[in-house]
């Protein structure tokens, strides 16, 4: 049996393909089902985007990033590995350039090894969230595994507040456990915590609210990341291991009505963990990190009314998200670090699909990407993947004397090696290089448009009859009476061979007895019987775009015949035919296909250091800003600039320089490294609890109910709160306690001949973490 659509060729000289089996479909191609188009009439294309990207190093351990309008500048948090934490440190990068401008001291904190009665040496106070206060100029951190928050002024950098340093009834008072997001809005800071969502006063620092929060069983749950909405006056706090969204009036502080919160797959956890928002489009935006590659990906609701729009499947782990509302794009985090080439997928939130995805550092091994920030300089993540190996910092901490040093190893803590039963000697731990993750940053332009591909949802036939031909009640036709619109029309039969039996017959098909002509020809199809006179075929639904129908001709409730006529069509065979009355339905669902999301992969961009390392118990001097002078500027005159003349430039003497007759510049003088102090930074609190995690990695940022999670500890070591020791060291090892100078660095001399003119001029271009939620 053969079948072939009509190819506009004489009839004696039309050819058509040979079967191999009486069941086999067979097409020729020629001539395609017509695609119909999506609901609506809507074209099928897609916004394309331009992304360019790039990668340099970052810091040792990193978490989150935040920025700050009033200032330009992006601030990084790093704690490196599990506890004691030895390596930490909040940065300040330039945006434009990627390049770490400094880099701040951390508390110094005792240390109790596991196994011990006393404290056995110190460990930092590890940054992990940070938010951006512009109404104070203060930089906020989370102080995560030693439950405390920081607060440092955005200029000099110099700490202005910590809850380490309020007296022990104080801190147990505020219950800070495990904090781990903090932003800004209205003048107050947020504190996402276990059980509660603390309020601080920006400028005074005081508690004004906890608010507390539980899962639908009541029982306290930690705060994920969490999105501020001023414009609104709402926030949204996803909360651990619940299908929920808690919501907060940002001026009362009181609970509204949460979210509850879609679970595509219900046999497996959901895990929210960041929620963005993008005003425009009223959408809310809530990634999952799921398990196992189930339930993780973007769900978005209708910012109004709370009501889940759609899923948007990641297949990984997703974490951290933020909008860029100008461009109407979403950008999700990666924490899988197996998967290289998705590190943040970039969603077009107008059509809620993955346009592209910026693939990871190719050297990471660790995690994924912890946290994604979108800034008017581009947008900037992080991971985890410790592409950098033995870097040098300057912010490592000895764990014997609690001095900072510049080192590409650190220690991290103690071991006893006595043995049972006996007195314990508390000896330091094998060095382990300290490696530095990656920090990219890329930027997205509109570039057009692509297109996608459309796909009808198949509708069953129904009503299936088998009719004969007139003058052969042997040769038969069975197909469905009922055919969905646009859609292939599927049809059989049996006993079709010329008169003496011999071979098949070939038959023609026609619609509606010659009136339809599909291709310029009103022989719709021909097929070929096998020998046994049985065929199947595929036959095209008739189109405005296909044949010579109108619109609405062959709509759903119009009858047809369709006739299927041997004789002529082969020698030796017969007249005779068979006409298959059919009924059109409505068809099925037309949608538009996304493209396949490409992949970008970042270049290489120079690493320019650490920075300066500033004490954040002094900070640094800010530069003066001359006083205005009540002097005029001097008007122009009309004096005309004095032509040139043939004289020579006098040549040059060997007359010495006479000396200035003014005072001498000023030497310049090196202020003393701060020493450190004995005195602890806060009263002893006790050892937090540091649950060990079987999550991979769980100093992360993932599926841990807090930043960097609050799992064990390396070396058998546990972290203790108070009796700390905030110092830098004074060793002449490489840069060991080298922080920012302050002061006057010299005063220069400059003569000529005219006007001396000093212009100072200054721009402050800025913008902060999710600028929309602020």
């Amino acid at each position: 049996m053969s079948f072939s659509y009509n190819d506009h060729r004489p009839r004696g000289l039309k050819a058509v393909l040979t079967a191999v089996a009486a069941t086999g479909l067979i097409a020729s191609g020629l001539v395609a089902p017509a695609a119909a188009e999506t609901e609506g009439g809507s074209s099928c294309e897609f916004r394309d985007f331009a992304v360019s990207a790039q990668q340099t190093q970052g810091l040792p351990g990193q978490y989150q990033l935040a920025y700050s309008k009033s200032n330009d500048a992006l601030w990084v948090t790093g704690s490196s590995g599990r506890p004691p934490i030895m390596t930490s440190t909040l940065a300040k990068v330039d945006p434009k350039t990627m390049k770490i401008q400094n880099t701040i001291s951390m508390d110094v904190v005792e240390h109790t090894a596991r196994g011990a009665d006393a404290p056995t040496g110190y460990n930092l106070a590890g940054a992990y969230g940070v938010g951006v206060d512009d109404a104070n100029n203060t930089v906020w951190t989370t102080n995560t595994r030693v439950n405390a928050v920081t607060a440092y002024d955005q200029t000099t950098m110099k700490k202005v507040f910590s809850t380490l340093d309020l007296p022990q009834e104080q801190q147990e008072a505020l219950r800070i456990d495990h904090p781990r997001e903090i932003q800004a809005a209205g003048g107050k800071v947020f504190v996402g915590v276990q059980g509660a969502v603390l309020v601080f006063d920006g400028s005074s620092h005081e508690l004004l609210k906890r608010i507390e929060i539980s899962d639908p069983n009541g029982r306290a749950t930690s705060v994920m990341n969490f999105a501020l909405d001023e414009q609104g006056q709402r926030g949204y706090f996803p909360i651990f291991g619940a299908e929920q969204m808690k919501v907060v009036d940002l001026q009362s502080l009181e609970l509204l009505d949460g979210i509850n919160l879609h679970r595509p797959n219900s046999d497996t956890d959901l895990i929210p963990s960041d929620v963005a928002f993008d005003q425009s489009l009223n959408e809310l935006y809530v990634s999952s990190q799921g398990s196992e590659g189930q339930n993780a990906g973007v769900a978005v609701y209708d910012k109004t009314t709370g009501e889940f729009k759609k899923w948007i499947d990641l297949g990984t782990r997703g974490l951290s998200i933020d909008a860029d509302e100008d461009k109407d794009l979403v950008y999700a985090t990666d924490l899988d670090g197996t998967v290289k080439d998705k590190g943040v997928y970039i969603i077009d939130a107008k059509d809620d699909r993955i346009s592209k995805t910026v693939a990871k550092n190719s050297a990471s091994n660790g995690l994924g990407v912890n946290d994604v920030l979108s800034t008017p300089h581009g947008v900037f993540f992080v991971d985890k993947g410790g592409a950098y190996s033995d870097v040098e910092v300057p912010f490592t901490l000895n764990y014997q004397t609690g001095k900072f040093q510049t080192s590409n190893q650190e220690v991290k803590g103690v071991t006893n090696t006595a043995p049972e039963g006996q007195t314990p000697v508390w000896t330091p731990v094998d060095p382990t290089p300290i490696k530095a993750d990656t920090l990219t940053k890329f930027t997205v332009q509109e570039s057009g448009t692509v297109s996608g591909k459309k796909v009808t949802e198949e509708v069953e036939p129904s009503e299936v009859k088998t009719v004969a031909a007139a003058q052969d009640a042997t040769a038969t036709v069975t197909g469905a009476t009922v055919i969905p619109q646009n859609q292939t029309v599927k049809v059989s039969g049996k006993g079709w061979t010329v008169t003496d039996g011999s071979f098949g017959s070939t038959i023609a098909v026609k619609y509606d007895r010659n009136a339809v002509s599909v291709n310029g020809s009103t022989e719709i199809a021909y097929v070929d019987a096998d020998a046994q006179g049985n065929w199947t075929a595929e036959l095209p639904f008739p189109t405005t775009a296909n044949s010579n129908i109108k619109e609405g001709d062959w709509a759903p409730g119009t009858e047809h015949t369709i006739s299927f006529l041997p004789g002529s069509a082969k020698e030796g065979d017969r007249g005779r035919g068979a006409n298959l009355k059919v009924t059109i339905a409505e068809g099925g669902k037309t949608t538009c296909e996304a493209p396949d999301a490409t992949s970008v992969t970042p270049t290489d961009v120079p690493f320019q250091g650490y920075g300066t390392f500033v004490d954040s118990k002094t900070g640094v001097t800010p530069e003066p800003t001359p006083a205005p002078t009540d002097e005029p500027t001097p008007a122009p005159t009309d004096e005309p600039t004095p032509a040139p003349t043939d004289e020579p430039t006098p040549a040059p003497t060997d007359e010495p320089t006479p000396a200035p007759t003014g005072e001498p510049t000023a030497e310049p003088t090196e202020q003393p490294t701060a020493e450190p102090t004995a005195e602890p930074t806060a009263e002893p609190t006790g050892e937090p609890t540091e649950q060990p995690s079987e999550q991979p990695g769980s100093g992360d940022h993932g599926s841990q109910p807090g930043a960097g999670g609050q799992g064990g500890q390396d070396q058998g070591g546990s972290s203790a709160q108070g009796g700390s020791t905030s110092g830098q060291s004074g060793s002449s090892t490489g840069q060991s306690g080298s922080l920012a100078s302050t002061g006057a660095s010299g005063v220069a001399w400059t003569a000529g001949i005219g006007a001396a003119v000093l212009i100072i001029g200054g721009a402050i271009v800025a913008l902060r973490r999710r600028s929309a939620q602020s």
